[in-house]
Order: C-alpha cells, then structure tokens, then sequence
C-alpha cells in the first residue's frame, strides 16, 4: 500500500505541476581584501558566473520536472474526492437488524480514476498522456488503514433505530525515507429499519430495507520528499584566476497535502443471507464539503568547491525554491452502487465491501473483521 501511495504521488506531480517559476538564487562571495580593486574585480567576475550558472542549473530543473501546471485542480480535488470514497471504513451497513450491539474493525481505500478502469487497463500510458497533453488529472487516493466501529440497538428508544459511532487513526512510522502519513476519522451514523427482516428456517435471511445517514470526518496529512539527482556545473575552468571552481546543487521536490472532509451519507440498503454468504445491495448520495490543500516546494544544498580563500569567502550560500498548489473542495453530490461479498459464521462477521461512485470514476474498497450480538 505505500508503494502505491508513492508511486501514484510520483506520477502525477513530479510529472505535472511544474509550469511555475523555479527559482535558484546562486551563490555569492566577498573579496577577502575589499582594498585590493583587482580583488574585488575578479569576485565580481566569479559572482557572474555563478549567476550565470544558476541560470543553467533552472533551465537543467525545467527540463527534468516538464513544466506543467503549477495548480493542478483536477489533481487536487480527487485527492479530497478519495478521501469521500474512504470515509466508509468499517461499515456494518450489510448487517443490520442486529439484536443488541455490533462491533466491527476495518480497512477502506478510496480511489478515482481519470478515467474507466478498463481504459486505464488497455492503454496504461494514457496517464502519462494526459500529463503531457493537460498538465493536471483526476487522479486521487486514499487509503484508511485502521477504522472501528460499535452499533449500538436503540429500539428501547425509537423501534427500529440503530445507531452506530465510527472512529479510526493511523500513523505511518519512518519506513520509507522522505514519506510520512496520517489519517483519522470519527463519525456518528444512525440507521433505521424501514421493512423488517425475513428468516426462512435459518438458511435464507432477508435483511429487509435500512435508511442511513450520518456525519462522518476525515482528515489526511501526506508529506513527500523526493530528490531529483545531484546537478554539478563547472562555474570557472583554468587558466581563470581561480583555477577551477564548480557548483553542486542537490534538490529535493516537497509536496504537503493536508486533506480535511466531511461526508453526509445518504443510503437505502439491503442484503440477502444465504446460509453464512450475506450478499449485500444498495444505493446512496454521499455529500461531500470540506477542502483538499496542496504545497508544493523544492530545497537543495548548494555547495562552491575550487574558489582561494586567499582571494575571497562565502557571502550567501544561495537558495532554490519554488512555490506551488492550491486548494479544492470535494465533489458535493457523489451518487453510489454499495455491494459486496461477505460471510457470517454465529456472531462472527467477515465482509469485503465494494461501493462504486458514478461521477468521476470513484472507487471504495474495504475489508471488515467483527462481531455481532
């Protein structure tokens, strides 16, 4: 899973959101004897030319990052988009009609495509394609790795009414070397039992019709770190009065997205039970508000080897930046297919929900572990 976190980060932005002003504030030095007029005439000389090769090294970067689209919103807005999709982590929406509580733990990953899977499957550089064609694409992910979730029957209360609270956190530990995540949900659903469940001798289960709705937060914060190779540029080459003097440039691509949704879920529900396989069925609007962010930087060491100290000493040790992102609010109206296989064995509950969006491609896969009573 975090290499495919990765490796989708990897192609859609180091690809597509470079059409921005990169940066590079070359290097300067001071003449050790500011008196001496040849001195301070040949560091001039030697500030020229590392300006002028600044300007190299920015061309050098332009090339390499294929100057784009400095806000790609397409891009931005799936990602918040998947964090809709992914919202659902530890549902029990497949097994209603419990007599007392329900407890269940899970995954969920939330996805959009650009484009129709099998499309995607038939021509995979068509995402490359685009980049290149558009600079910006719906292209999103959103993984929740660790989601629970208790149902409690308020019938007591209200006949037929359950209500369920959901949280879930994860926080990725330093494994992958300039990458870090984290994520965390909490929502409150209520479900209601509009037809009542049908039980033939125990081998067929209908579960009847649920309502459901609820309020469900979900916050992501993603960090990416990616070098794009040491860069060397021979500022002064002999006979100069410096000898040889070189310019290395190490720079790193910085990408921040801190994702923060909220989803009002609206869902009709059913499933049927066929001794222990449960086969789940439904339809639903998820409404999606909040905000998708992303920034977009770049650091680098900057390091002058060659120049006599006799002659001159660092001034500025220059800089490379870029500025980049935006931000974008998710889709409002996310119309969904819910189905699914899972298995139940006494109180025990495995599931495999699947739930298909019908704007913009949109995919949410899970797997829940639980309990019911």
């Amino acid at each position: 899973m975090r290499r495919c976190i990765c490796l989708l980060m990897f192609l859609s932005i180091t690809v597509s959101v470079f059409a921005f002003d990169i940066k590079m504030t070359a290097p300067s030095f001071t003449a050790a004897d500011p008196s001496n007029t040849v001195q301070v005439e040949l560091v001039n000389q030697l500030n020229s030319a590392l300006a002028f090769s600044a300007m190299s090294i920015e061309e050098d970067l332009y090339e390499i990052t294929g100057g784009i689209n400095s806000e790609p919103k397409d891009f931005i807005q799936a990602w918040g988009n998947a964090g809709i999709f992914a919202s659902h982590g530890a549902t029990q929406r497949a097994y209603s009609g419990y007599r007392i509580v329900t407890f269940t733990i899970g995954s969920t990953l939330g996805l959009q495509f650009p484009v129709n899977p099998t499309q995607f499957i038939d021509d995979p550089g068509f995402i490359i394609t685009q980049l290149n064609d558009s600079g910006d694409i719906s292209l999103g992910l959103s993984p929740q790795f660790l989601n629970a979730q208790i149902g409690f029957n308020l019938s007591f209360l209200v006949n037929n009414l359950y209500l369920g609270i959901r949280a879930g956190y994860f926080r990725m530990p330093g494994i992958i070397t300039g990458f870090k995540y984290n994520s965390g949900t909490i929502g409150v659903l209520a479900n209601y039992q509009l037809l009542p469940r049908i039980n033939l001798f125990g081998l067929i289960d209908w579960k009847g019709v649920t309502l459901g709705t609820g309020l469900i937060y979900q916050g992501t914060e993603l960090g990416l770190r990616l070098p794009l190779g040491e860069m060397s540029i021979d500022v002064l080459t002999a006979p100069s009065d410096f000898g040889n003097v070189t310019m290395t440039v190490d720079p790193h691509l910085l990408m921040n997205m801190d994702i923060n949704t909220f989803t009002i879920p609206l869902e009709a529900m059913t499933a049927l039970k066929l001794v222990f396989l449960n086969i789940p069925l439904g339809v639903g609007l998820d409404i999606g508000f909040g905000k998708s962010e992303m920034r977009v930087g770049m650091e680098s060491e900057i390091a002058v080897s060659g120049v006599n100290p006799s002659y001159a000493y660092s001034e500025d040790n220059g800089e490379l930046s870029v500025k980049a992102g935006g931000a974008m609010p998710p889709m409002v109206f996310n119309i969904k297919l819910m189905t699914g296989i899972g298995f139940s064995m006494g109180p025990v509950i495995i599931d495999f929900p699947f739930t298909y969006y019908f704007r913009g491609n949109g995919f949410g896969f899970g797997m829940t572990l639980g309990v019911s009573l």
